[in-house]
């Protein structure tokens, strides 16, 4: 199915599928009808492109995510097949980029092990690959570290695991759930300012920095 096939024909409300509608029925009623329409050629056309059935569920439901927020501002209806097409070909390029980074850090990660043993944690290394080594934590915690590329803090100084979990714990829950949100999730800090309820997105660096920062040095940034 190409980006200019049927799906691009068919028309609905532009005005009632924006968030602010003030008819929720009304709206919800244009919200079907445009997700029963799109939904089964969002799936076959991703699965035209994409093995994977998981990574097709993720398209998709980002696609719909987007146009939750976004659909009414596209222009017109004849514009938001290209539209969702486009923007679930940025989402399967960003999950290609966010593979070769995590395939760089557990070659990192592994060559740490190796070289190290399994006592020390290299802090500027994310340790979103814990779950693919099996290495359970025992206080719950999702292990993490900091981003390779916070090039201010410096080179691999490996810390020692009981230190590196305690300097965890000692995070605010909300500084904690930012690192596991752009350090295991995978999450832009836009992403993570919207779901954390922060300013913006340098906002959510800034608090990462911070973290990691305290993570690595054991201290606060000031």
């Amino acid at each position: 199915m190409s980006d200019h096939d049927a799906p691009e024909r068919f028309t609905y409300d532009l005005a009632r599928i924006a968030p602010d509608w003030p008819n929720e029925k009304e709206r919800m009623a244009e919200w079907e009808a445009v997700l029963s329409h799109y939904l089964p050629r969002l799936r076959e056309y991703f699965a035209a492109r994409v093995g994977d059935p998981d990574t097709v569920d993720d398209v998709v439901s980002h696609v719909v995510r987007r146009a939750l927020l976004k659909l009414h501002e596209i222009g017109s209806s004849a514009a938001t097949w290209n539209w969702m097409c486009r923007t679930g070909r940025n989402h399967l390029a960003d999950l290609a980029r966010r593979e070769r980074v995590q395939a760089k850090r557990r070659a990192a990660y592994e060559a740490h092990l190796e070289a190290e043993g399994e006592d020390t944690v290299p802090c500027d290394l994310v340790e979103r690959v814990v779950e693919r080594h099996d290495i359970k934590r025992t206080s719950g915690v999702s292990d993490t570290g900091v981003d390779e590329d916070e090039r201010s803090l410096g080179g691999r100084i490996a810390i020692d695991r009981s230190t590196f979990e305690a300097r965890l714990a000692a995070l605010s829950p909300e500084d904690r759930r930012l690192l596991e949100l752009i350090e295991i999730e995978g999450r832009s800090h836009a992403e993570a300012a919207a779901l954390l309820g922060l300013a913006s997105a340098a906002a959510s660096r800034k608090r990462h920095s911070r973290a990691c920062f305290f993570i690595r040095e054991g201290v606060r940034a000031l």
